[in-house]
């Protein structure tokens, strides 16, 4: 469907302008992982889905941050490069080296911090000479909701929720990016219900706008960076744009303002092409509860007739109520965090031929109007598109 291929070319897009901005740099024990090798499970890939917990990852997303994966390696020949907050998942080995620039890191404003435990000992397996002053500097935290908190209070989220669940606070993600003159953010409801919130975005800017992901267009008000109060779809994404001179966004044309034209909820008529089979129909309107029609598979085109005293100016949307979720979607099980044994190859990886419980492809949404619908108005196709709560 075209609206939907333009929705990803354009974020597609959107998103590979400047560069991420994510804040916190989790590393990676991978000296723990090469230690615990053994014959049949020889994989860091694999080592990391127990020894990074699931926990540990949700809480900081939902704290507001996102996180780039750093390992000794990338300290050494690359830095910490943008980041403000490392990450230590518990880890018993750590090269003296990395330690070293982690020192270097925190007396340069950064900040770091380790769940559970201090490493305690060298790659190679021998006990840090001093542990206590090699690892001064170094948060401990106990477990992964007290490390979310503590994160905020050294540095303020990149993308703070308030006035909201811990439902909502999981399900809702973002990403950024840093241009030379502004930041994006993407937003994005991964559930199937409508979950409110108020957002406080992190940018160095004072003032900005929100641009829709549907066509691109400018919405007709200015947003700050504090303070802004929205809604979010089933599955709804949102993109706010700060800068240091927002373009204005397109105004509405005095005069105008949203408004019914014509309540279209009776009077179709369906036309079923295959089956050469045209009625009168009375919605909610479903041909699967019909005798003459319940095993029918192919095109159905929906009629009705409408007549206006004159042509409206703006834009006109045809609005189609109803939709709900649908039973049973992994919103957020207890276990969403862990993996399960029964998922794993005997190597530990992810076997290939499982699916995670997890939305994935599937819209876990039962929408009024199901895989797709062509409007057309006089004969001549009409722009169009989807949402949970309605198509226009």
């Amino acid at each position: 469907m075209p609206a939907v291929t333009g929705y990803i070319a354009r974020l597609s897009w959107l998103l590979r302008q400047g560069k991420p901005a994510n804040q916190v740099a989790l590393l990676l024990p991978t000296d723990d992982a090469w230690a615990g090798f053994k014959p049949g499970k020889v994989s860091v890939t694999a080592a990391m889905q127990t020894m990074v917990p699931g926990k540990l990852m949700n809480a900081v997303l939902a704290a507001g941050y996102n996180i780039d994966f750093i390992d000794a390696e990338a300290i050494d020949r690359q830095g910490f490069g943008d980041h403000t907050l490392l990450l230590l998942p518990p880890t018993d080995r750590i090269p003296v080296k990395t330690l070293h620039k982690i020192h270097a890191f925190l007396e340069h404003g950064g900040h770091a911090e380790a769940i559970g435990k201090l490493p305690t000992l060298e790659d190679k397996g021998t006990l840090l000479p001093n542990a206590a002053q090699a690892t001064q500097g170094i948060v401990l935290t106990p477990d992964a909701e007290s490390a979310a908190k503590e994160l905020a209070n050294m540095v303020q989220p990149d993308f703070a929720m308030r006035d909201t669940d811990d439902f909502t606070r999981g399900v809702v993600g973002f990403l950024r990016r840093r241009l030379a003159a502004a930041d994006v953010y993407f937003v994005a409801n991964t559930s199937n219900r409508t979950v409110h919130l108020t957002a406080e975005f992190a940018t160095r800017f004072t003032t900005g706008q929100q641009w829709s992901p549907d066509n691109g267009d400018a919405i007709a008000s200015e947003v700050k960076p504090s303070g802004v109060l929205f809604e979010l779809a089933p599955y709804q994404s949102r993109v706010f744009v700060f800068s240091a001179n927002s373009p204005k966004a397109l105004a509405m044309p005095e005069g105008l303002s949203p408004h019914p034209l014509a309540d279209l909820s009776q009077d179709w008529s369906v036309r079923l092409v295959a089956a050469g089979i045209e009625q009168h129909m009375v919605l909610p309107f479903d041909w699967e509860q019909q005798p003459a029609t319940q095993h029918y598979s192919g095109e159905a085109v929906y009629t009705r007739e409408v007549k206006l005293a004159c042509i409206p100016g703006g834009h006109v949307f045809l609005a189609v109520e109803g939709g709900e979720p649908e039973p049973g979607a992994p919103d957020a099980p207890a276990n969403a965090g862990e993996r399960a044994k029964a998922d794993l190859l005997p190597n530990g990886i992810p076997n290939p031929l499982i699916t995670r419980p997890g939305p994935g492809m599937h819209a876990w949404y039962l929408a009024p109007i199901r895989e797709a619908a062509l409007v057309s108005v006089n004969g001549r196709p009409a722009r169009y598109g989807t949402r949970p709560t309605g198509s226009t």
